[in-house]
């Protein structure tokens, strides 16, 4: 939560983003890294694979507790568990197309076709969060009563009575 901001639609879009140059990165930097590693015992391989696969594996767990996080913080806990089983309902489709994609296009392909999707939501949720800052400012600016509503009411008066006096 505090690696990368406090505000979950903030961190998801860096996150996603950060998902995005690590994989791709990964992409070029892996095989020379692993090409070197095949005359080394399978233990030093095996942790070195640990290793390289590491950063992308951590950006990868972020993304989805930070959905959650979202619907929390916009009261909607009633769809939390319908994410639960979006989730797993997914990650099972996303594996089959995964090896039907492997088998048509091959492994780089279908992994940058991956690394899309995780571009599109940093996109997307980029876009949200200028939509809501946008809003905010908007309502601030033209009609900021209801949302300062406590310092406009003058001591004793209603809050009924303060909108119709704004």
């Amino acid at each position: 939560k505090h690696i990368f901001g406090a505000e979950a639609i903030r961190r998801l879009s860096i996150v996603c983003i950060a998902i995005v140059v690590v994989g791709l990165l990964l992409s070029v930097v892996s095989p020379m890294i692993l090409g070197k590693a095949l005359e080394l015992a399978l233990p030093l391989r095996a942790a070195i694979t640990f290793l390289i696969v590491l950063p992308l594996a951590f950006l990868l767990g972020i993304p989805f507790p930070s959905c959650i996080q979202l619907l929390a913080e916009d009261h909607k806990d009633q769809y939390i568990p319908w994410m639960y089983g979006v989730n797993g309902s997914m990650s099972v489709l996303g594996s089959v197309i995964a090896v039907v994609l492997s088998m048509l296009i091959g492994f780089t392909l279908t992994y940058v076709v991956g690394l899309f999707f995780y571009l599109g939501v940093a996109l997307v949720s980029s876009r949200c969060r200028r939509k809501s800052t946008l809003a905010l400012w908007r309502s601030q600016s033209t009609n900021p009563l209801p949302l300062c509503e406590k310092w406009y009411c003058p001591a004793g008066a209603s809050k009924a009575g303060a909108r119709s006096v704004g």
